[in-house]
């Protein structure tokens, strides 16, 4: 622009001064409505990706760049690109040329100022514009625009009002942070507060599953303390029922996913986020299926010194639920409301010993004396280290099995045994009856003369094709006669092994037709069998592998069996109405006495325990579990 020494200058000043105005005019629009769509634009992203793509965007619309990237600060404080697009003279750049474009933006990020250069081949201006992060070294764009891009400083306007957008983008995010952590803070204070202020511990225990489920939005919550001295939680609460039935599938469910989530140690979702199903889960997809859910999502409660308090159990009627927004604030939550729990529940203990302290206070007598010691006496006797035997009914299995087929097509002549039959590797099981094969045999013995017949005639007529196919087809005969023969000599259904016949009772099959390889018989080995234990599901955490095992069968009441656990199922079943864990023992048979099938009990010697507890163990859970601790 010229500067202006007087008003008659030249004739034709007052136009130029109107140039000049329009073109600010021009430029002040362009740079407002620059402005507004860059706030349009990062008050509407949520993620940087997104951001910088649609601020470079109205950057393209603008001054028409040939390639953008923006360097951002690693986990070294080392600016990498992290985003870029490109036109095709910028995916052209090479390495050198790269590295020399990171190099113009570090050091516009270390003066703090717009570097501007050019590449080496002069066909390109090169940008580089730092965005200054709060609390943080600075992060920088970098801008390459064609040699024929005019109006540089306008474009350099252009690019800094960029980079401040992008700045205040990040100072909104941080904010917005900051306000997510201020009304998470207000929730937890506000559970903490309603949670201490109920006068006992099961008031409490519903009182904060309601709250949960009324700040989180979850479908059903479910809260289980941990049981003194053992990894089980029992359910205290379920969010909007006030009394439940202990003994119902659902409250059984929840009870095995809250024990999962105490013995595991961590939270865990399902449907898992990469879609496979572990075995640690499975407890969380069973709890879904019983209650209709579609989605859990559980984890243990720990006080401040990190010992486990117990668990809880989220559940949503949608899988697209947020659950990983609320992870993090059930996280944070865990420790402050097990410490609250923890309070409550030793407040509990100590209203009864302040009870008991002032019933022995009150007495002072001989009486009083005399049943102190008869108390501490008996204290005593309970105290005796003893060892916990397991009860369970058993059954005896076979160790393996072997299956009998039908060596090939025919009729069964004859069965020979039947289930319970004891036999030996080489008995005769059954009969294939021959006749078909012998009838068949014969037809073939028939058309091989006929064959050996055309192939002699073609022979003395010379006739060399006709005698070579003749040949041919009585090989083929020959062949077949011969499987024939094999069938004839095989027509007996043998054992393979030793053992007894467990199923296949063929007898009233007589005569019917048989398939190559249909099943006839299953046999098994008598030498071992495999007694297989029903753990009931509450015993189930004191029994572990190679304990000692004593058996005892109906068949044989005076008699008695002893081994050591071999393998124990990690997946229960249902037996009778009753969830029992398969454990297994494996038992030698010498004499033949023992049969698959025979029932009986079983005990298994766990570690020792006082005999207070192996008594009053079980009548003390029951009481609990009715009065719904």
């Amino acid at each position: 622009m010229a500067s202006v020494t007087s008003k008659n200058d030249s004739p034709s000043r007052p136009h130029e001064l109107g140039t000049i105005r329009d073109a600010a005019r021009d430029v002040s629009l362009e740079l407002r409505r620059l402005q507004r769509n860059l706030l349009r634009a990062i008050t509407t992203c949520n993620d940087r990706a997104g951001m910088l793509s649609a601020a470079c965007g109205l950057v393209d619309e603008s001054t028409n760049p040939t390639a953008v990237r923006y360097y951002a600060r690693g986990d070294s404080n080392e600016l990498t690109s992290v985003w870029q697009r490109a036109g095709e003279a910028g995916k052209r750049l090479t390495a050198p040329r790269q590295e020399a474009l990171s190099a113009l933006c570090r050091e516009a990020c270390r003066q703090g100022q717009v570097q501007i250069d050019t590449l080496e081949d002069g066909g390109a201006f090169v940008l580089a514009v730092p965005v200054f992060l709060r609390n943080q070294p600075p992060e920088g764009f970098l801008f390459v625009f064609p040699r024929t891009t005019r109006r540089l400083e306008r474009t350099v306007v252009k690019l800094q009002l960029v980079a401040a957008h992008v700045t205040l983008w990040h100072v909104l995010q941080e904010a917005g942070g900051l306000d997510d952590q201020v009304r998470k803070t207000a929730a937890l204070v506000e559970l903490l507060e309603r949670t201490a202020a109920c006068g006992d511990l099961q008031h409490a225990c519903y009182t904060l599953v309601c709250q949960l489920q009324e700040s989180l939005g979850w479908d059903c919550v479910a809260l289980g303390l941990k049981r003194s001295g053992r990894d089980h939680c029992i359910l205290q609460a379920i969010s909007g029922r006030a009394k439940f039935d202990r003994n119902s599938d659902r409250t059984r469910s929840f009870e095995a996913a809250l024990d999962e989530a105490l013995l595991r140690g961590t939270a865990a979702q399902w449907p898992a986020d990469d879609g496979s199903a572990p075995k640690q889960i499975r407890t969380l997809e069973r709890a879904c299926r019983v209650s209709g859910a579609a989605a859990a999502f559980s984890g243990p409660i720990q006080d401040a010194r990190g010992n486990a308090v117990g668990a809880w159990l989220f559940l949503a009627d949608r899988r697209d639920h947020q659950r990983h927004a609320d992870a993090r604030f059930i996280d944070a939550a865990q420790q402050p409301v097990g410490a609250c729990l923890a309070l409550l529940q030793s407040a509990e203990v100590g209203r009864v010993r302040k009870l008991v302290r002032q019933v022995v206070e009150s007495r002072k007598t001989w009486q009083a004396k005399a049943a102190v010691a008869a108390g501490c006496l008996l204290a005593t006797i309970l105290a005796l280290p003893l060892p916990y035997n397991v009860k369970a009914d058993c059954q005896l299995q076979p160790l393996t099995r072997r299956y009998v087929v039908a060596p090939f097509d025919g009729r069964l002549e004859q069965a020979l045994v039947q289930p319970s039959d004891v036999i030996a590797q080489g008995d005769v099981l059954a009969r294939m009856d021959g006749r078909d094969i012998r009838w068949e045999l014969a037809g073939l013995v028939a058309e091989h003369g006929r064959a050996a017949k055309r192939r002699d005639v073609a022979l003395a007529g010379h006739d060399v094709v006709t005698a070579q196919l003749a040949r041919l087809e009585m090989e083929k005969l020959e062949l077949e006669m011969k499987m024939l023969d094999d069938r004839a000599d095989n027509l007996d259904v043998k054992s393979p092994i030793d053992g007894i016949v467990i199923s296949g009772d063929q007898q009233r099959a007589e005569g019917a037709p048989l398939t190559a390889g249909q099943s006839l018989f299953e046999i098994a080995p008598l030498d071992q069998l495999v007694v297989e234990i029903g753990v009931p599901e509450e015993e189930i955490p004191f029994v572990r592998v190679g304990m000692r095992v004593t058996i005892r069968l109906d068949a044989f009441p005076r008699k008695e069996w002893t081994g050591a656990l071999k393998t124990l199922h990690p997946r229960s079943e249902q037996r009778d109405d009753r969830n029992i864990f398969v454990a297994e023992v494996c038992l030698d048979n010498p004499d033949d006495v023992l049969r698959p099938g025979m029932n009986g009990r079983a005990e298994v010697r766990t570690d020792r325990h006082s005999l207070a507890w192996n008594l009053l163990h079980k009548p003390c859970e029951s009481a609990l579990a009715w009065l719904g601790w």
